[in-house]
């Protein structure tokens, strides 16, 4: 497994991806041809440029170059800046819509995270149904994951953020209104007046 990150990424790649199998490459203009950020630039050149001989490549949202004779893969989580273009700024219309038309062009299979992403690839991008997988983003909940003791993990992170043992409501998301956290806050209003407890917490 290959990864090409910027200089920004080094250090949480430090600590979640240090593995044998894994093999982090630090991506350059000089090095490889990807500028910093990478979804403006015009040009992405091959994947065999990009990361050498692999196996597969997957493409996430900042670079999609040409296969070459690699397969590709991507992962699409919505369709939103086509449906509900909206409550999306203009640079993730932008960037989107490049993603996407690769996606149909290049990709050999395209990973959604639900039936109706799924759904809405055919319906909006006329994909191949055949080329769609999905799969979800949960992992199961019966395996643990990262630390060797989930609980004192988990009781370390609640003292850290001032929870204590407070039940609480999590939300995870980018501060746009696409992601409608007006309406969590108007929801939480009404839930803290019967249950004083519990704490929103805003990911």
């Amino acid at each position: 497994y290959q990864h090409v990150v910027t200089e920004a990424a080094r250090p949480i790649l430090a600590r979640y991806a240090a593995h044998p199998r894994v093999t982090i490459r630090y991506g350059s203009l000089l090095t490889n041809g990807v500028p910093r950020g990478g979804f403006w630039a015009p040009w992405h050149g091959t994947v065999r440029q990009l990361v050498g001989a692999v196996d597969v490549y997957h493409a996430n949202d900042f670079l999609w170059p040409r296969p070459g004779g690699i397969p590709c893969v991507t992962t699409i989580l919505d369709l939103t800046t086509c449906t509900h273009p909206e409550t999306h700024k203009a640079t993730n219309r932008w960037r989107d819509a490049r993603k996407l038309a690769w996606a149909v062009r290049s990709a050999t299979r395209m990973i959604a995270i639900s039936q109706a992403t799924a759904d809405d690839v055919v319906r909006v991008l006329h994909a191949d149904p055949a080329r769609i997988q999905v799969v979800y983003l949960a992992r199961d909940t019966d395996k643990q994951v990262g630390d060797a003791n989930p609980a004192e993990a988990i009781a370390r992170v609640r003292q850290q953020v001032g929870l204590g043992d407070a039940p609480f409501v999590l939300s995870v998301g980018t501060y746009e209104p696409r992601k409608n956290q007006a309406r969590l806050l108007e929801a939480f209003a009404r839930l803290a007046k019967t249950h004083p407890t519990v704490r929103l917490v805003l990911a």
